[in-house]
């Protein structure tokens, strides 16, 4: 070691002859180490089932207690009316509850544009042909006609909510079938 000359630290590189390789505490510990990961993610995957079997236990009750309720087609009388308050057109809207006429559903109406809604037919905020009455309930064949007036000049859509005593909303009682048709108020 004279001269600056350092000497590299020597490594045991001896066997273990009783384990079959190396320094057998190594050994033990990564093992154990092994052995916990793979617990971890045995756990892991049992959570992950779990929760996926709650998940699709919730969205399955959720079909079953909230049936597909739409609305099948809207009938006019006429397409143009005249916007003096008095003229009208009857609105046959049928309504399907998984393929089969909804006739225990009421329907309302809503006009999304307020500068459009006739304060007279207004109940609420639901349209109203008639005082205090805003909701008529479908007949046998899913069919709920409702009477459509206006005194506003203009293409007014009329949008579908359904009290549908099968299905609540989470918002409320009312559900928004996502449907709306046109009337022109000449």
């Amino acid at each position: 070691m004279a001269n600056g000359e350092t000497t590299k630290p020597e490594t045991d590189l001896s066997m273990d002859r009783t384990s079959g390789g190396f320094n057998d505490a190594q050994h033990k510990s990564s093992s154990s180490g092994q052995t916990g990961k793979v617990l971890v993610l045995v756990l892991a995957i049992i959570a992950l089932i779990f929760i996926g079997i709650w998940i699709w236990r919730q969205l399955t009750d959720n079909v079953a207690a909230n049936p597909v309720l739409q609305v099948s087609g809207v009938q006019m009388d006429k397409q143009i009316v005249k916007a003096d308050g008095i003229d009208f057109t009857l609105a046959r809207i049928t309504l399907l509850r998984d393929n089969l006429p909804a006739n225990d559903v009421w329907v309302g109406l809503k006009i999304k544009d307020t500068l459009q809604v006739t304060n007279e037919f207004d109940y609420f905020g639901w349209y109203a042909a008639e005082p205090n009455r805003s909701f008529y309930k479908a007949d046998q064949d899913g069919v709920a006609t409702i009477a459509i007036k206006s005194s506003v000049v203009g293409n007014i859509a009329y949008e579908i909510y359904a009290a549908d005593p099968q299905r609540k909303s989470q918002q409320g009682d009312y559900v928004d079938l996502n449907f709306s048709f046109p009337i022109t108020f000449e």
